[in-house]
């Protein structure tokens, strides 16, 4: 999605942001990416060692470089997130392709708890 508004209008940035475990399941867009190059185009991973969307199982980010598979999928710029502060700097910095940034979180994780039948949650 994120490649195709950049393509399609490359005035405005566009920003994907993603979480370690979809980046580790879903590495199928990056190539498409460096391949594409829209300098629009802004990737945003954030790393917290956990599976979020499935129960936050620990997630195997400790074991893989994200910058180098950027790197080698193509993207213009990479970056490792070191200070909050410097997200912004990355953000508006001009590449000449798609530029991409790991950033590392603490993992936050808390605990959902869903209505156990659609009747109790009023849908």
């Amino acid at each position: 999605l994120a490649l195709g508004l950049a393509v399609a209008q490359p005035a405005p940035s566009v920003t994907a942001i993603e979480g370690d475990g979809a980046g580790l399941m879903r590495l199928g867009p990056w190539p498409a990416h460096g391949n594409a190059r829209p300098a629009n185009l802004r990737h945003a991973l954030i790393d917290n060692h956990v599976h979020d969307s499935t129960g936050g199982q620990s997630s195997l980010s400790g074991t893989v470089d994200f910058c180098a598979l950027a790197a080698g999928c193509g993207y213009a710029g990479v970056e490792r997130l070191a200070d909050p502060a410097a997200f912004a700097s990355w953000a508006d910095a001009t590449y000449d392709g798609p530029a991409f940034l790991h950033a590392r979180r603490a993992c936050t994780w808390v605990t959902v708890i869903e209505p156990s039948s659609p009747l109790e949650s009023g849908v």
